[in-house]
């Protein structure tokens, strides 16, 4: 039985890329406007907005000054992100009073500007169709990384602000050990939301994919085909798709080594902060000695939350990661075998 081979152009039709531009510098705009309001900047500010909308507005007309406008709306997109996460993250763990609403539709903005960034970068003019290892990496990418890191923030802010907001029960238990424990537990918690939004991604897509008969209108079926029609043999493409399969575990691996070193890193950083501050204590001879030692050893805290909060967040993706990748290569060699018996 043949397999048809499948075409996915990666760019948009012109309308459409059109469309996505136009969107993109107006929504750059925008997120400029809030993002110059929530930081309490003078309006000068915002033509830096209009200055990095102008490229993406420019490519509507200029087709060639497309990668152009890519650059200028990645330097946007940081911007943006960064700026209203930093803020975000400064008066909660300062303990100020703030309402988050705005902060967290700026980053609702940053992960819609993500998306549209994402649809910028496709190669166009390109088709999937092309090759045996494009094909498979489409099928197997999993999701776009820039726009899973901004929806992971954007959940992370509104995590640590419910988290402020409540007043008793497991909240109250959770808040001290999230928001009064420095940088590092929100910055383990918004990588190990990314990682978790990646994997829940890849996990949605492959299903997806994989619900698409063995033999009719697949990315697997159109590689599996094209291998056949270049004259590879079965394990050039085994080989191919495996690599492929691969090629998504390597940002999930890194943020599962990295989430517990983190906790490591803020063990270290509450003892060294403890012992300075007892040496302190020794040197200064103060007569009230119990009160200026627990003030000594409330690093410790540190050291303790820190390392509680990362190792228990690293079981956890590290439980749905294996189970990710055990279920994902299951599917894939029931595949394998079915586009062997579809293609005899």
């Amino acid at each position: 039985m043949n397999l048809p081979l499948v075409k996915k152009p990666l760019s948009p039709p012109a309308l459409t890329k059109t469309a996505v531009l136009a969107t993109h510098a107006l929504t750059m705009t925008l997120a400029f406007a809030l993002l110059v309001r929530v930081l309490g900047l003078a309006w000068p500010w915002f033509l830096l907005g209009i200055a990095l909308a102008a490229p993406t507005a420019a490519a509507i007309w200029r087709g060639e000054q497309l990668h152009i406008a890519r650059a200028f709306s990645l330097v946007g997109l940081l911007i943006i992100v960064c700026g209203a996460t930093a803020d975000l993250w400064t008066q909660l763990l300062g303990e100020q009073r703030v309402d988050a609403s705005l902060h967290l539709l700026v980053l609702l903005l940053g992960v819609a500007l993500a998306i549209m960034h994402h649809l910028l970068t496709m190669t166009p003019g390109a088709a999937e169709g092309e090759s045996v290892s494009a094909l498979l990496e489409a099928g197997l990418r999993g999701p776009p990384i820039v726009p899973m890191l901004c929806l992971a923030l954007v959940l992370g802010g509104a995590m640590l602000a419910w988290l402020y907001a409540g007043q008793s029960g497991l909240l109250a238990a959770l808040t001290p050990k999230l928001l009064q424990r420095g940088i590092i537990p929100p910055i383990t918690l918004n990588l190990f939301l990314w990682g978790m939004a990646l994997i829940i991604g890849k996990w949605l897509l492959i299903a997806w994919e994989l619900k698409q008969p063995a033999d009719k209108q697949s990315i697997f079926a159109a590689a599996y085909r094209l291998s056949n029609k270049q004259g590879d043999d079965q394990e050039e493409f085994t080989a191919a798709l495996w690599q492929q399969f691969e090629a998504f575990y390597t940002l999930p691996r890194y943020i599962n080594w990295a989430i517990p070193i983190l906790g490591f890193i803020g063990t270290v950083l509450g003892i060294s902060l403890a012992a300075e501050g007892l040496g302190e204590l020794l040197a200064s001879g103060e007569a009230d000695f119990s009160q200026s030692l627990g003030q000594a050893l409330d690093p410790l805290g540190i050291a303790f939350d820190t390392t509680l909060v990362a190792l228990s967040l690293s079981v956890v993706f590290a439980l749905c990661q294996t189970l990710l990748y055990r279920w994902e290569e299951r599917r894939l060699l029931k595949l394998s075998e079915a586009l062997k018996r579809h293609a005899g």
